[in-house]
């Protein structure tokens, strides 16, 4: 959780040694807990900066929320929480076309419906 709170509060800087560090640890600890299965699909395979900040929001969940919460609903708050994050210009990370698109969706309320139905395939 103190790896999350890190990545998720302070701004982007690809030169902190400490977030490359908590970066690692996080993935790690996503992929022995739950596995590769949170990742969208064709949802920012090709920008691991998004993918990582995706991952660092969704385990931030996981840890909160634990098993009360569907793997859906943790996707979404994940999604909602990088939208938060990118759209605060301190934080030094812009909004993606996939993103503007994943909060479009939000704001539609159609989100997890797109989740569900697998059609958050997003084209870049």
């Amino acid at each position: 959780m103190e790896c999350c709170c890190y990545l998720t509060a302070v701004r982007f800087d690809k030169k902190d040694k400490h977030r490359a560090l908590a970066t690692e640890f996080v993935g790690n600890y996503i992929k022995q807990i739950v596995g590769n299965e949170v990742l969208l699909n064709n949802v920012f395979v090709d920008n691991a900066v998004m993918q990582d900040l995706y991952l660092f929001y969704f385990a931030m969940n996981y840890i909160e929320e634990g098993s009360d919460k569907s793997l859906k609903s943790l996707q979404v708050l994940a999604l909602e929480g990088m939208v938060e994050y990118c759209t605060n210009s301190s934080n030094k990370l812009k909004m993606t076309k996939e993103l503007k698109e994943i909060q479009k969706l939000i704001n539609e309320g159609t989100i997890e419906q797109s989740i569900e139905n697998s059609a958050l395939i997003i084209s870049a």
